[in-house]
C-alpha cells in the first residue's frame, strides 16, 4: 500500500510547476494518507535532538515524514536515503526521475 502525508504534500507542492499540479494532485489523492500524529511528532523530536547532539542535522520535514512512517509501520521510499539515518526506520532507495 502506497502512502503519503501532509508533509510530503507540502514538499511536492512547493517544488511543483503549474503544469504538473493536476497530475500531482491525482497521484496524492490515490495514496493512503498517514497522519502526522502527536506520537509521530514526539518520535521525530527525539530523533532530531539525538542526532543534533552528534552534529547531524535532520530537517523538520524529513523527521516528521519519518515519524509518520514509523508510527504506521510503513517504509520510507526516497532518493535521499541519507536524510533518514534512523536504524529503527525502514527505508528504501527509490531513484528520482
Amino acid at each position: 500500500m502506497a502512502c503519503t502525508c501532509g508533509v510530503i504534500a507540502l514538499e511536492v507542492e512547493r517544488g511543483a510547476r503549474a503544469a504538473e499540479i493536476p497530475r500531482i494532485r491525482r497521484l496524492l489523492d490515490s495514496l493512503v494518507e498517514l497522519p502526522v500524529s502527536v506520537s509521530a511528532g514526539l518520535v521525530a523530536g527525539r530523533w532530531q535532538a539525538a542526532y543534533g547532539k552528534r552534529g547531524v542535522r535532520l530537517g523538520d520535514a524529513d523527521v516528521l515524514i519519518a515519524g509518520a512512517a514509523h508510527a504506521a509501520g510503513a517504509v520510507v521510499a526516497t532518493a535521499n536515503v541519507r536524510h533518514f539515518p534512523m536504524p529503527e526506520l525502514k527505508v528504501e532507495e527509490w531513484p528520482s526521475t
